[in-house]
């Protein structure tokens, strides 16, 4: 269930986003119309956690594994980030089996890893 954001709050978020050094946000596109955005936030030195969202007309076309893909790559590729976790909600099967084929898996758990979440990670090799 997806909580609806103010315009307002929206637009203080952005500028949050734009202007933190440690947080790695791209929009998603398909022939240059917005599907969604992902994003890596470093949580300590040398770690981040991902976030992906899509919009609804997007899902369950295979855009999010290509999407966490190709962002988490771009991140350990570019960043001083040398593991991504991401935590997924339990009950969320088509998230853990998209991040899963997108190469993350279980193992070292976070300790900020919420309760009744996958805890699966990707690391620079």
């Amino acid at each position: 269930m997806q909580m609806k954001v103010e315009w307002g709050d929206h637009v203080k978020w952005i500028a949050q986003v734009v202007d933190d050094p440690g947080r790695h946000a791209y929009i998603i596109e398909v022939e240059d119309e917005p599907a969604g955005h992902m994003r890596v936030d470093q949580m300590e030195e040398g770690i981040g956690v991902i976030t992906v969202y899509l919009l609804e007309p997007w899902t369950g076309r295979g855009l999010g594994v290509q999407s966490i893909v190709m962002g988490a790559n771009k991140v350990l590729d570019t960043t001083d980030i040398h593991r991504i976790y991401a935590f997924v909600r339990k009950d969320n099967l088509a998230g853990e089996k998209g991040f899963t084929r997108a190469g993350f898996a279980e193992g070292e758990i976070h300790p900020d890893c919420p309760e009744n979440h996958f805890c699966l990670s990707i690391q620079k090799n």
